[in-house]
């Protein structure tokens, strides 16, 4: 075993490119797992902060409107943004590694405008949807949506430029305004607003400063662009002749974005719209709890996702088994702990949010299980997308999507929080489901702990590529 561990350990670090460049690539790996390890735990902070301070601040009731109407921007903002920034990221990493410099900034002008346009009409349409379904809705849910409509297209020009500051490897800066910054900002004026007019502190004021957060954010955003970007990008003439393959990859990963967004959001909307917001906010609350389960996944991720495409594309099948196994089995260590604290201090945890919280606990340890799942699983989605399976990799975000969405609408009028936890996680594992079996038919990989479904699939039977 020890002797599996070392050998993952080294093929998990270096990208496998010979004598001279693995130091190199290693030390790269390690202080990009080592940032992005840091700014994720920043941020969780961060949100893990300013969730129980509106919490405590607003009442159940109250944050359950607030965190109903993000749900509902946070939805928006996908056909709002039409996918582009992953495109963004993408078209700015290759245009600057060919030094093509008029294309890199035809890119951003273009992907603003569209974005510019596109979100606009999103929120036009969203506006007329709720002037006309509105009184379905709680008065504090309804209003805190009207306003954080805003929120909207600052964040989806927000992602733009983070993206492109991405793609020119500048990953933690390009990651800093909507991380950390938002929810920084967030943290101050909530108490601050207060201190200064308790009598008007609501959800719908909360969502207004959210957005005021978002525009503080793109101002950073749009100047760490700047910065990031080189002179001969900035002052050359744009060239926009690619804009009809940006538009064709923006529409597809519009799509995948959607339904990877109804996965993560399908349960707040559904128990908002049909529970009320007060069931919606306690549900919020556990559902931020439960996400730390999952935080054993991501220091793995960026140095195991290069590993995947190299060890695939020089056709080392068995080595990149073995790495998937221990990564898997790494994962999993890290997170059944957080599982059993959670499950036997839930409770507890509950109470920082207020008393009325603790409503949520079995939600909290039925989304915890859904948690630990998507780990021991969800390495198989890397595994596809590194792959270059992207359409096996839509159909089981479809899958899931659907599951989702169906149980929800089913099982929240029946059972409540505990029905929108149990849609939630049969929805996630019809998702990681899939996804696994996907990887073992076609590629002949297990990401699971277990490594050894790949065996019983058969050795007899080629992989297709």
């Amino acid at each position: 075993m020890l002797l599996r561990l070392r050998r993952a350990v080294e093929f998990l670090l270096p990208v496998v490119l010979g004598r001279r460049e693995r130091t190199t690539v290693r030390g790269r790996l390690i202080r990009g797992s080592t940032r992005t390890l840091a700014l994720n735990a920043l941020s969780y902070l961060l949100i893990f902060g300013t969730s129980v301070v509106l919490a405590r601040l607003l009442g159940a009731g109250g944050y359950g409107a607030y965190a109903y109407s993000v749900s509902w921007a946070m939805l928006l903002t996908v056909p709002a943004g039409l996918g582009l920034s992953r495109v963004t990221l993408r078209s700015v990493a290759s245009y600057e590694a060919a030094q093509q410099w008029t294309l890199i900034r035809g890119h951003i002008i273009w992907s603003d405008a569209v974005t510019l346009a596109a979100s606009t009409a999103t929120v036009l349409i969203a506006a007329i949807v709720l002037w006309w379904a509105g009184d379905r809705l709680e008065s504090a849910a309804r209003e805190a949506i009207a306003v954080i409509l805003v929120l909207v297209p600052l964040t989806a020009l927000l992602r733009i430029r983070q993206a492109a500051t991405v793609g020119l490897h500048r990953v933690v800066q390009g990651q800093l305004p909507e991380t950390v910054l938002i929810p920084a900002l967030l943290l101050a004026f909530a108490p601050l607003a207060y201190l200064t007019a308790p009598q008007a502190f609501s959800a719908p004021l909360i969502a207004g400063l959210h957005a005021l957060a978002a525009a503080v954010a793109l101002v950073a955003a749009h100047l760490m662009l700047r910065r990031s970007l080189p002179a001969a990008a900035r002052q050359s003439r744009p060239d926009f002749s690619p804009r009809r393959r940006w538009l064709r990859g923006g529409l597809y990963l519009t799509m995948v974005g959607l339904m990877t967004m109804i996965n993560v959001r399908a349960d707040v909307l559904v128990l908002g719209s049909l529970a009320g917001a007060e069931a919606a906010g306690i549900y919020n609350a556990a559902a931020r709890g439960a996400e730390l389960v999952g935080f054993a996944l991501l220091p793995l991720v960026p140095a195991l996702s290069a590993v995947v495409a190299n060890l695939h594309t020089t056709g080392q099948r068995e080595r990149l088994q073995n790495v998937l196994t221990i990564a898997a089995r790494l994962a999993v260590a890290g997170a059944v702990p957080v599982t059993l604290a959670l499950v036997i201090f839930g409770d507890w945890y509950l109470a920082l949010f207020g008393s009325e919280f603790t409503q949520g606990a079995t939600a909290l340890r039925i989304l915890c299980l859904n948690q630990l799942l998507n780990v021991a699983m969800g390495l198989s989605v890397h595994v596809l997308i590194m792959t270059g399976q992207d359409r096996l990799t839509a159909l089981a975000f479809g899958i899931g999507a659907a599951a989702n969405l169906c149980l929800n609408f089913l099982l929240v009028p029946l059972f409540g929080m505990t029905g929108a936890a149990v849609a939630t996680t049969i929805g996630a594992l019809s998702c990681a489901g899939a996804m696994t079996v996907f990887a073992l038919r076609r590629l002949g990989l297990d990401a699971t702990p277990a490594g050894m479904l790949h065996r019983l699939h058969g050795r007899s039977r080629r992989p297709s590529t």
